[in-house]
């Protein structure tokens, strides 16, 4: 991993405490509240907005295939409150924020379905898509978590009519690692 040295430089208090200028929290979508894993390697300490379901993305993977064994077709997607935790039916890095609209859907844990007039109206109603490139239209947001707790979403994309299966064991699967991750 590349680090970029950004020339701040802070001290820590008697409780060894120090302050992330805001700017820095900014550009890392890092908001008050917001969980932090601490890591250690040789004599650097990394710092980064931690997400629980990166810590279960091998449950991740497992639900994604056996989706792709029962629906045989489409792309669905997990993600957590930032970006691609896992995917099957299409190749895509976890390095690429998600759109706002997406995350936003999130944190306020909202469903989403592409022409659906019952869903979420807080954010645009116009056609929702993965990042902001508008290139992987969304058909259908199914979130993960509570009110309280935002962990994620499934997502399935619009490449072709999604079928009543596909669209329910999305919903499932959001509704299984929800379980799983408010019981750990």
């Amino acid at each position: 991993m590349k680090y970029k040295n950004v020339g701040l430089i802070r001290n820590l208090d008697t409780l060894g405490r120090i302050v992330i200028p805001k700017e820095i929290r900014s550009s890392l979508h890092i908001k008050e509240g917001d969980p932090i894993s601490i890591s250690v390697c040789e004599q650097a300490i990394q710092l980064e907005k931690y997400h629980p379901l990166n810590s279960i993305a091998d449950v991740s993977e497992a639900f994604l295939k056996a989706y792709a064994d029962t629906c045989a077709g489409g792309v669905c997607i997990i993600s957590n409150t930032d970006y691609v935790v896992a995917a099957r039916g299409i190749s895509l890095s976890g390095k690429h924020l998600l759109s706002p609209m997406v995350r936003e859907y999130i944190q306020k844990q909202k469903l989403y379905i592409s022409g659906n007039t019952d869903t979420y109206a807080g954010a645009d109603s116009k056609p929702m898509t993965l990042f902001n490139d508008n290139k992987y239209p969304i058909k259908a947001l199914y979130p993960v978590g509570t009110e309280e707790k935002a962990f994620g979403a499934v997502l399935l994309l619009q490449y072709h009519r999604a079928t009543t299966l596909e669209m329910v064991s999305a919903k499932i699967i959001a509704a299984m690692l929800t379980e799983f991750l408010l019981q750990n």
